[in-house]
């Protein structure tokens, strides 16, 4: 809010905007914070992970951001069309970098998930090959027993 507030402000040269516009500007902001939230709260109600609600949090102050840069790309538009033309590059890239997040922190968890089951498959292993050397120690142990025993008497 505070950074739309100067964005704002840019438009207006430091001065208060006209009405009109600063109407259009507040009613733009509030219907996409409000898009912004309702998406947020669609997709979170589906997810269990703690991370996948982390990261569509992080998706979600992108796109309440990304109104900010929209603005900012209308005002340069006005001012220099090829800076204009830089900014809205960099916003595009932006974008399509921040789209990736959500497969790249699924991939990791899955990846992490697969070396965690490894790390119990090879414990359980370990622990089946204890069993059986203790198993055939006891056993060891009984015939020597039993050895001792025939010996004796």
């Amino acid at each position: 809010s505070d950074l739309y507030s100067s964005v704002k402000m840019l438009h207006g040269n430091g001065q208060r905007l006209p009405a009109s516009e600063d109407r259009r500007m507040t009613v733009a902001f509030d219907r996409h914070v409000e898009d912004v939230m309702s998406r947020l709260k669609e997709r979170a109600t589906n997810l269990e992970e703690s991370y996948e609600r982390r990261t569509e949090g992080l998706m979600a102050k992108h796109g309440m951001y990304d109104i900010c840069f929209q603005e900012v790309l209308s005002f340069s538009e006005k001012i220099n069309p090829a800076l204009c033309r830089v900014f809205r590059k960099i916003r595009s890239v932006h974008t399509s970098l921040f789209q990736l997040v959500p497969e790249i922190v699924k991939e990791a968890v899955e990846v992490q998930t697969a070396k965690d089951q490894i790390g119990v498959d090879e414990m359980t292993a370990e622990l089946h090959r204890s069993e059986d050397e203790t198993g055939q120690l006891l056993e060891a142990a009984e015939m020597l027993e039993s050895e001792a025993k025939v010996n004796q008497a």
